[in-house]
């Protein structure tokens, strides 16, 4: 009686493995069979979450951003010497130096000019001679122009000075001077020199070589600035 139960006992033992055995193999078949049909690709896929790396200034409150200050204008030019009182060293045989800071242009050939020569037929007064003109005040000048007559200065000095002296050279012009411009015309000689220079209140041409056998003769001395 013993031996049979015994027999039963390990009957019933093999019996549950091999029932256990054939449930797993049916469930990995069916997993490999709903794989192979779609089945899990076809259910509903989770969100992916996108991280993004942070800049390291980021959260950071924003530096304050400032506009460009807008760029200064140059003054505006204009002519400084127009009308303004004239000084010569000499009076000279034409018109007075008063002459050379008119508006209007030179017309005639006699009365439009200062020279320094006596009698008609312009013979140069000895030494150097000059012409004064008083701005008032001191100023940026940003170029000065002398309109000479045939009978130029080939050599000058343009020299400043405030009220109480003395004189200052600004610039010394010779004929193959850098900064100068020459145009020629019927009667005229035109220098022109580009600033910028720094005046006081009196500016000065002091004219130290003659170009020609006459008297230095200047219808115009004009200065620009601002």
């Amino acid at each position: 009686m013993a031996v049979r139960a015994r027999s039963r006992s390990s009957w019933s033992w093999w019996a549950m493995a091999f029932v256990a055995f054939l449930a797993l193999l049916g469930a990995a078949i069916s997993l490999k069979t709903l794989s192979q049909s779609g089945f899990f690709s076809s259910l509903p896929q989770q969100p992916q979450i996108q991280v993004r790396a942070l800049r390291p200034d980021a959260g950071a409150p924003e530096k304050p951003r400032f506009l460009p200050e807008p760029a200064t204008p140059e003054p505006e030019e204009r002519e400084l010497s127009l009308n303004r009182p004239v000084q010569s060293d000499v009076a000279g045989n034409l018109a007075p130096g008063q002459v050379v800071t008119r508006q209007e242009a030179p017309k005639d050939w006699l009365k439009d000019r200062w020279q320094a020569a006596k009698g008609m037929s312009g013979v140069p007064l000895p030494g150097e001679h000059w012409l004064a003109i008083d701005l008032e005040t001191s100023h940026r000048l940003s170029r000065v122009v002398l309109d000479f007559e045939t009978a130029y200065a080939k050599a000058y000095v343009l020299e400043t000075a405030a009220l109480s002296g003395p004189w200052q050279p600004l610039v010394e012009v010779q004929r193959d001077f850098a900064g100068l411009k020459i145009q020629r015309s019927e009667h005229h000689v035109i220098h022109e020199l580009k600033g910028p220079f720094f005046a006081e209140r009196f500016v000065r041409a002091r004219f130290t070589q003659l170009a020609t056998q006459w008297g230095v003769s200047v219808y115009r001395f004009r200065i620009f600035g601002s």
